[in-house]
């Protein structure tokens, strides 16, 4: 049986915020960006010392499709945004159909490119700086205080010790709706398979690099365990929900001992000629926990007209696939003030969760999250004045309707 202890605490109010983003991956970095573009103030907590996420610090450097597969661009706003951020100052795989940044291509190539994530890295401090929020790092969140049914303050942990900020309204981008789950919202767990993702260098890449001078021939992308359909996962490796610190530790080791194996056959093959230069900062799930919002985004929606759409996406694995994406998948009912961004929104299965987690939608559910946060005063957001939403976001460049 557990023992327990009661601790009772008196916490410091550190500060006001018209808007709260806890979590610093891109769907966080979009919403704080959208809200303070608004001229609300604004705070990005977030508990690496890096923004992106698992597009810079978990390493999945492949921001794809803002297409529908067809030619047409389906996402724009500060998803396209981040697009150009991530190849500004490296290199990137960019077909020249899109470099012009049209609406429409003849032909189907992907509006996507490889990147390099470091430099995507301080190209978000840029960014989300330039747009007037504030960010704190190295920041725990710990605990969403309540007062019925909406949320007065977020209780965070740094080397400040443990302190607290009122809110008006809370976006939470944490990737595992953990500000939804604390606030006591009904939410509905996932099931990861075992991939881990980073990079390596070889002395054959290196020779490569300099007489090419292109120096993606010495980095090169690993990609060990499985894909997101379940090919490649080990046979004694179990589904992994994520949302226990057991499951992040085990997921961690084990992508680690994958990665000592890849290590050790390559250097049986080529003794001395290879070696790692960077491994994952952060646990690489795809699906932990979302929101039970309001409406669930079902696959079958695919090219469905939602009156309350806040912007459109494709599938990034198939051509011709679209979707709208309603306001209502981005918050609950059982939280007022609070909204969900990138991962963590409502899904109704496992395919329509597969295309909102990923980089350009999160960038679109994130900002509409942090636009809709600017416009919060009081009540319930389920409230929001989706005609004047939706306005505000097509003037920011987002594709509201099919």
């Amino acid at each position: 049986m557990s023992s327990y202890i009661t601790v009772t605490e008196k916490l410091p109010v550190a500060g006001r915020y018209d808007v709260i983003v806890v979590g610093g991956g891109i769907a966080g970095v979009a919403a704080a960006m959208a809200s303070a573009r608004q001229g609300k103030s604004t705070l990005l907590i977030e508990k690496s010392v890096m923004l992106g996420g698992l597009a810079t610090l978990g390493y999945i450097v492949i921001y794809l499709p803002l297409c529908d597969g067809n030619g047409v661009k389906m996402t724009g706003g500060i998803a396209e945004e981040l697009l150009w951020l991530s190849i500004k100052d490296s290199y990137n795989t960019l077909p020249d159909e899109w470099r012009s940044r049209p609406d429409k291509i003849t032909g189907n190539v992907r509006y996507q490119t490889l990147f390099n994530g470091p430099s995507l890295t301080i190209q978000l401090d840029k960014a989300v700086k330039d747009s007037g929020a504030d960010i704190l790092f190295d920041t725990l969140f710990c605990k969403a205080v309540m007062e019925g049914d909406v949320c007065t303050h977020i209780i965070v942990e740094n080397k400040d010790g443990r302190l607290c900020y009122e809110c008006g309204c809370v976006v939470d981008a944490t990737g595992d709706a953990g500000v939804f789950h604390s606030a006591g919202a009904r939410t509905t767990t996932g099931k990861n398979f075992l991939s881990y993702w980073g990079y390596y260098t070889t002395l054959q890449g290196i020779d490569e690099a300099a007489k090419s001078r292109d120096i993606t021939q010495a980095v090169k992308m690993f990609t060990l365990g499985s894909d997101c359909n379940g090919a490649g996962q080990p046979e004694d490796v179990p589904l992994i929900t994520g949302d226990t610190a057991a499951d992040i530790n085990y997921f961690i080791l084990r992508g680690r001992q994958e990665a000592e194996k890849f290590q050790l056959q390559a250097e049986q093959a080529a003794p001395g000629s290879f070696a790692y230069t960077g491994l994952p900062g952060m646990p690489q799930f795809r699906t932990v926990r979302m929101i039970n919002g309001a409406y669930a985004l079902k696959y079958s929606d695919s090219g469905k007209y939602f009156e309350d759409s806040v912007g459109c996406c494709g599938d990034w694995r198939y051509s011709g696939i679209s979707f709208e994406l309603p306001f209502r998948t981005l918050y609950s009912p059982d939280v007022k003030n609070m909204l969900a961004a990138g991962r963590n929104i409502s899904n109704g299965d496992n395919e329509a969760w597969e295309v909102t987690r990923v980089i350009p939608v999160a960038a679109l559910s994130g900002e509409a999250a942090g636009m809709a946060a600017s416009m919060y005063e009081n009540g319930s957001i389920a409230d929001t004045d989706i005609s004047k939403l939706q306005e505000k976001l097509s003037a920011a460049g987002l594709k509201i309707h099919l």
